[in-house]
């Protein structure tokens, strides 16, 4: 794989966060949200693990917000580099080493594994120490909405369509069948984790919407995601939005 070293992240910083107005306690929180969402932590070499993001090179906004996050907690810059696969994709990764750091990732949660991988298997892994994000139970409000934006930023997605329903319907004691076609516009954000899908339905509730979890049984849990449906939920939630500027529909 070829390499090109990006010293400097030069895109336009129009998130919808100002890191600097965070506690570094708020800082740490939204960074164990992105690892859990979308980056992870290396433990290839023991003595030296580092926190990695890992997408595509169009993400470069994502990669800015996880340098800004780094910054605020250890003053350091990840290491940031494109990188052409065998496919021929160009893809992304920012990486930082800093062992106090995934101490205090660690004091959030147990593990940031959240899928068992190819050397464990279901049972096990479920067995084991779950990923959580319970450590935003207690946050302000709009911490709770920058962490559920933060990870609709990396695996959320809007699909409005339209859908033909069933119904039923008693007139003068006679059973009528008929059809319906309804708009609706689903908000998804895709986990499999068995618990991180249920904390997420509760962070939701506790942010006034109503969200259900969907299945897939293509999926190693047989958990799609997290999904919101009615309505004024998802006009409440677009009207947040993600946090960068990050396309999430066609």
């Amino acid at each position: 794989m070829n390499r090109v070293i990006y010293k400097e992240l030069n895109v336009n910083n129009n998130m919808d966060i100002d890191v600097k107005k965070l506690t570094k306690e708020q800082t740490i929180k939204l960074l164990a949200i992105l690892t859990l969402s979308e980056g992870y932590i290396n433990h290839s070499k023991p003595k030296y693990p580092f926190v990695r993001l890992y997408t595509l090179s169009s993400s470069k906004e994502q990669h800015k917000l996880f340098e800004n996050l780094c910054i605020k907690i250890c003053k350091k810059k990840p290491n940031s580099y494109i990188i052409h696969n065998k496919e021929k994709k160009e893809l992304m990764s920012s990486n930082i080493r800093s062992k106090e750091m995934i101490k205090e990732l660690y004091r959030l949660s147990p593990t940031y594994k959240t899928s068992p991988g190819p050397k464990i298997s279901k049972e096990e892994f479920l067995n084991s120490k779950q990923p959580t994000i319970r450590f935003l139970q207690n946050e302000q409000e709009n911490i709770k909405w920058l962490g559920l934006r933060l990870w609709f930023d990396f695996d959320g997605s809007i699909s409005p369509n339209f859908k033909l329903k069933r119904k039923k319907q008693i007139i003068n004691g006679r059973m009528y069948r008929y059809f319906q076609v309804q708009f609706e516009c689903e908000t998804k954000i895709a986990e499999t984790n068995p618990q991180l899908v249920k904390e997420l339905v509760k962070l939701c509730n506790s942010l006034g919407l109503k969200a259900r979890i969907t299945h897939d049984k293509r999926k190693w849990s047989n958990i799609e995601g997290v999904t919101m449906s009615e309505l004024n939920s998802v006009r409440i939630f677009a009207e947040k939005g993600p946090i960068t500027n990050i396309k999430i529909s066609k």
